[in-house]
């Protein structure tokens, strides 16, 4: 296994959509665990961006960086993210209740999961 430090920006045309903004920053030490996140511009959402953005880190976190685990954490009110993170085979883990102040108010985090073997199994089904 590789110990990675990773910080990765993606900006680029992509399928000839005009304009797409992609970010993940990811942390590994030698236990193999990552934590990546991502956020794509309004304007090109719902448009498989995302989905392509994962499935493009996973592979190389999992495949090219022997990563064990990768987690994350997102609203529990961003239902189109945590459809995403199902799709891909990541597990809900837990659930941090009011741990996020935002636009005024206090929010839940839903923490989610994916080990390398659930990922290597997901992508043969898929």
């Amino acid at each position: 296994m590789v110990p990675v430090d990773l910080d990765l920006a993606v900006i680029a045309p992509l399928r000839g959509a005009a304009a797409r903004r992609g970010c993940s920053e990811s942390t590994a030490s030698t236990r193999g665990i990552a934590t990546p996140s991502s956020a794509v511009v309004a304007a090109q959402r719902r448009n498989g961006y995302a989905s392509e953005m994962f499935d493009y880190m996973l592979r190389n976190l999992i495949d090219q960086c022997g990563l064990h685990r990768v987690g994350l954490v997102t609203l529990a009110s961003n239902a189109p993210s945590l459809a995403l993170y199902r799709k891909l085979g990541f597990v809900e883990e837990g659930r941090e209740r009011q741990a996020i102040f935002r636009d005024g108010q206090y929010h839940d985090l839903i923490a989610m999961g994916l080990l390398a073997a659930e990922w290597r199994k997901h992508k043969s089904i898929a």
